[in-house]
């Protein structure tokens, strides 16, 4: 399951005006937001905009009741913790090669990435829609770097994000870098090891593949004045396969209802959660694949 849960200091009304103000309390959310956190019984839950004092009062004490446990890795912090998180700051300071686009504008933006089951929020705003890029390239490179880690150690247009991730690489001159200067910087992100504007090209070496692919979720973001695709679940091809998917609301409910945005009473995020089965292919076992299930939403 992967779910952005509109944290409370983003639930503003100057920005949610059309939510009644009841309804975006946040005593009033949380409960909603855990019932649907709940109703989809996943294995593994990643989600974003978690605040830490909710994560230590709320969240964990409520998951670990039904048998999870959790890890959380807030924005920018010091850390001791063994689980791979990347602050994609840290990063892009000791990658920016003396460019400029990348100390100035990737530097600045604390997101970070959790590696586990690699769950990342990336900036959010599309004014820095080369952020968001080079801050994809940077994280696909540290999971590339703690597979080939783990590996020795077991001995075993669309938007230049999605491009990205989902063909394995990305041109140069891709509009979503804004014409700024990243080619030298983003050289050591480029799997084939050649310097990133000999080729033209960045790319990365996972098969990766969207769950929600052929606009089976017509947007996950919803509200007033924006209603759009900004969160994926990607995986890797061919050791995963997918099952299933958990589908939209169905839009003659939100017509009906008269919902023009969200958070709304009856939905607590401007977001939508996402869900996939997914099943692991071992190459010893043949697969078996049971068909496409979309359970309707509440």
């Amino acid at each position: 399951m992967c779910y952005n849960v509109l944290c409370d200091k983003y639930a503003t009304r100057q920005l949610y005006g059309y939510c009644p103000s009841w309804a975006l309390n946040w005593e009033y959310r949380k409960k909603s937001i855990i019932q649907e956190i709940m109703s989809c019984n996943a294995d593994i839950i990643s989600l974003q905009e978690v605040e830490t004092e909710q994560y230590y009062s709320f969240f964990l004490p409520e998951l670990k009741e039904q048998g999870y446990d959790g890890f959380f890795s807030p924005k920018s912090r010091a850390r001791t913790m063994s689980e791979s998180d990347l602050e994609f700051n840290q990063l892009a300071m000791a990658n920016s090669e003396g460019s400029e686009p990348m100390l100035n504008r990737v530097m600045t933006k604390d997101n970070i990435g959790l590696l586990l089951v690699a769950n990342a929020h990336m900036h959010w705003d599309p004014e820095y829609s080369d952020v968001k890029l080079v801050q994809t390239m940077m994280f696909l490179s540290e999971v590339k770097n703690i597979v080939d880690k783990a590996t020795r150690s077991f001995k075993l247009s669309t938007s230049g994000v999605v491009e990205y991730l989902s063909t394995g690489g990305v041109d140069c001159t891709h509009k979503d870098f804004k014409e700024l200067r990243y080619s030298d910087s983003l050289t050591k992100f480029n799997c084939n090891g050649k310097n990133s504007t000999s080729n033209g090209r960045i790319t990365h070496g996972f098969k990766l593949k969207s769950a929600y692919e052929n606009g089976l979720m017509p947007y996950t973001n919803y509200t007033f004045d924006f209603k759009g695709v900004i969160d994926y679940i990607f995986y890797s091809k061919p050791q995963l396969n997918v099952l299933g998917i958990l589908g939209p609301l169905d839009p003659h409910w939100l017509v009906e209802n008269n919902v023009s945005g969200c958070p709304h009473p009856h939905i607590p995020s401007d977001h939508f959660s996402l869900y996939a089965q997914l099943e692991l292919l071992l190459p010893s076992v043949p697969s078996q694949v049971n068909g496409l299930h979309l359970p309707a939403r509440r």
